[in-house]
């Protein structure tokens, strides 16, 4: 897909679910090609 943007939805995730799961927000904003844009989600809250 030829994107201009990639936008992601954030989480709160403990330091034990970070070490265990990883994190895939982390991983796009490393290796992106393009602009991120990152926003909080709120988990329907």
């Amino acid at each position: 897909m030829d994107a201009s943007l990639i936008v992601i939805g954030l989480r709160h995730r403990t330091q034990v679910g970070k070490f265990i799961l990883g994190s895939h927000a982390q991983q796009i904003l490393m290796r992106a090609d393009r602009p991120v844009l990152a926003v909080k989600a709120d988990g329907g809250r």
